[in-house]
């Protein structure tokens, strides 16, 4: 499946007030993405603006999640913010 991801460009209009007697119009374009990219450019974005920000999980790091969400990410950031946990039944 895809997302409709807005993004700065020309294709749809968006407008809002600025005063009372104006509308301001502006332009969004849009790209075709799966849930997979959009979830993992997210994760990017918070990443590279927080520090703090990492990601926890089975397989999330060198195997780049099962569904490939973190794809990219372990290299990117590396093991302190890209981190496997254990796969375990016992818990």
């Amino acid at each position: 499946s895809s997302l409709r991801t807005a993004m700065a460009g020309s294709s749809r209009h968006h407008w809002n007030r600025s005063s009372a007697s104006s509308i301001v119009w502006r332009n969004f374009a849009t790209k075709d993405v799966t849930v997979r990219e959009a979830l993992c450019e997210g994760i990017d974005e918070e990443m590279e603006r927080d520090e703090a920000v990492y990601v926890m999980g089975e397989e999330v790091a060198q195997y780049q999640g099962a569904y490939k969400v973190t794809k990219g990410l372990y290299q990117k950031y590396g093991d302190r913010r890209v981190i496997d946990t254990p796969i375990t039944e016992m818990g």
